[in-house]
């Protein structure tokens, strides 16, 4: 991700999200996802992965607003 190989990014966030443990883990890696499938250019893939995060608890929820706003 930091050095911009998104396609890889968006394999390796893909599983990880599908493979998350705790919903903390689920949540930041689907984030992480949706910007690498924004930056690909799959941008209704990557709102899907956003929309996916609401359903979290509410104190897994921090990281959703900052990442939608500065990274997606």
């Amino acid at each position: 991700r930091d050095a911009g190989q998104w396609q890889e990014a968006y394999e390796l966030y893909g599983l990880a999200r599908k493979s998350a443990q705790t919903d903390d883990r689920r949540v930041n890696d689907s984030l992480r996802f949706a910007r690498a499938a924004a930056r690909l250019g799959r941008h209704e893939e990557a709102l899907e992965a956003v929309a996916s995060t609401f359903s979290s608890k509410p104190e897994d929820k921090a990281p959703i607003l900052p990442a939608v706003l500065y990274e997606v």
